[in-house]
């Protein structure tokens, strides 16, 4: 039995602009399996509802940063428990996931009960379906992981892990993964369905393979998609970043781009996007300056939306 488990948790949750009622359900799912949680408000245009909302438990501390810093905030949070609780582990979450009853504490025993726990870095807790022969194990990976659901030995925030604030948004979470495993660390994956997450919003779109045939794609706006290329980009020329999976993400991005915000708006992502990256104009970039103003075809998108938000 190895005793490098999570005995001590505090979550860290970052928000802007949250739906109140998704974000109430997120508290209520986490602030009864964890020591602490901490919110990081990221200049919320309703930082009135979030205080209420962080006010009904007890376990929660709220830090208003009044700006959207992007990253910046988990880092902050991240920091700030380690420094205030000294947990052992740091759980992430986004303010719209919420996690299922018991997740905590199931990772915690697969973490108890495996003799490379002193080794493993990040548990990422998945949204989505896995293999029969996953159930129920930690299975290690050397792809991406998501911020949101990453239970974090707070050992390595104390030996200088932080999220990469340059990125912004999108892509930091690729980088934070390969940080983790250049420290020397694994990182694993549970087998099992432990939180309820949607990223972006599902649209049905033509396939590639048989066009004639239709399947579910992520949609992310022209502003998010310039994220994606720019910092994928610095992660290809720093491999951190493959070329196959460099050109998957770009078109798996792209379709979807295409058919609601236009060729224009994607082209331009691509080709800002990319030149920002080799010649590292990074950080925030104001999407209403270069053309891609959050804003999307409307009419376009609700015709294939399959999750509406």
């Amino acid at each position: 039995m190895c005793e490098d488990y999570p005995r001590r948790v505090c979550a860290v949750i970052w928000t802007f602009n949250p739906y109140i009622k998704r974000f109430m359900k997120v508290l209520e799912s986490i602030c009864n399996q964890v020591d602490q949680v901490v919110i990081v408000d990221n200049g919320s245009g309703n930082i009135s509802d979030v205080k209420s909302a962080c006010y009904t438990f007890k376990n929660v501390v709220l830090i208003e940063l009044g700006f959207n810093s992007g990253v910046h905030a988990l880092n902050v949070g991240m920091e700030y428990a380690v420094e205030k609780f000294k947990p052992s582990f740091i759980l992430l979450l986004d303010d719209d996931a919420a996690i299922h009853p018991n997740a905590v504490q199931t990772c915690s025993r697969a973490l108890e009960d495996v003799n490379l726990c002193k080794i493993i870095g990040v548990v990422q807790m998945v949204s989505h379906y896995v293999p029969p022969n996953w159930r129920g194990k930690l299975i290690v990976f050397w792809s991406r992981g998501i911020f949101s659901g990453s239970l974090i030995k707070a050992e390595l925030i104390k030996r200088g892990l932080k999220v990469r604030e340059e990125f912004f948004l999108d892509q930091a979470d690729y980088d934070f993964y390969n940080q983790v495993r250049r420290l020397g660390f694994l990182t694993v994956v549970y087998g099992e369905k432990l939180i309820d997450h949607e990223i972006g919003v599902k649209v049905l779109l033509p396939s590639l393979r048989r066009p004639y045939k239709r399947r579910i794609w992520v949609y992310e706006p022209s502003w998010r998609y310039y994220y994606v290329v720019r910092n994928s980009t610095v992660l290809l020329v720093e491999r951190g970043l493959d070329v196959k999976t460099y050109i998957e993400q770009l078109i798996a991005f792209a379709v979807p781009s295409l058919f609601v915000d236009g060729i224009s708006k994607t082209l331009k992502a691509v080709v800002l996007g990319t030149t920002h990256g080799l010649f590292r104009k990074l950080g925030f970039l104001n999407p209403g300056s270069i053309g891609l103003s959050p804003k999307t075809h409307d009419d376009r998108l609700n015709r294939r939306v399959l999750n509406p938000i």
